[in-house]
């Protein structure tokens, strides 16, 4: 694997390229995960069919197959951000300039934050809610329901960071597009 690769617009040392470098490498190590959740799924599904044509299914291969979706949802979240491959409506964005382009952007990450932190909060609650009274899941495998519920709380977490990333970002190019404005003026 490539060592992590700053975007083009990072500054070169500092805590800001720590930061970046951090999340870089986390974000690498969750979509690993979710690469491996994926491999895990397909794996459990293969097993059922063939374990249903012999006419002896598996009685937790359901349930296992939920939680490795919910894994690779929550885990690979933020490195799908990182990687912009969330979708985006930009029917309209390319007719604005590229100062309201940038100030779109900053409004639609800072609701983008909002929404997650909110998003995150609540998967807190509800996951300490389930840890705190011994929640297990209704079914043969009885397990703990607050660890499940907790990926999707880690999740939350790590597209929170992902997105103030971003927003650090966004302000830094706008402090950059302002100071060679100044040097070109100059």
């Amino acid at each position: 694997m490539a060592a992590p690769q700053l975007r083009p617009e990072q500054p070169d040392s500092g805590p800001r390229r720590r930061f970046d470098l951090a999340l870089t490498k986390l974000n690498r190590l969750l979509a690993g995960l979710a690469n491996i959740s994926l491999w895990l799924l397909t794996g459990v599904v293969v097993l059922q069919v063939i374990a249903r044509h012999l006419g002896h299914p598996f009685v937790w291969s359901d349930e296992v197959s939920v939680y490795l979706m919910l894994m690779l949802s929550f885990i690979g979240i933020a490195h799908t951000w990182s990687e912009d491959g969330h979708f985006r409506i930009t029917l309209l964005t390319h007719i604005l300039s590229t100062n309201a382009q940038r100030i779109l952007r900053l409004i639609v990450l800072i609701f983008s934050l909002l929404f997650t932190v909110a998003f995150t909060y609540g998967a807190y609650k509800l996951t300490s809610f389930s840890f705190m009274l011994g929640f297990t899941t209704p079914t043969a495998l009885k397990l703990p329901v607050g660890v499940i519920q907790g990926l999707v709380f880690l999740g939350g977490v790590f597209l929170t960071l992902a997105i103030v990333q971003d927003i650090i970002g966004e302000f830094l190019r706008r402090e950059r597009a302002e100071h060679n404005i100044t040097d070109i003026l100059q």
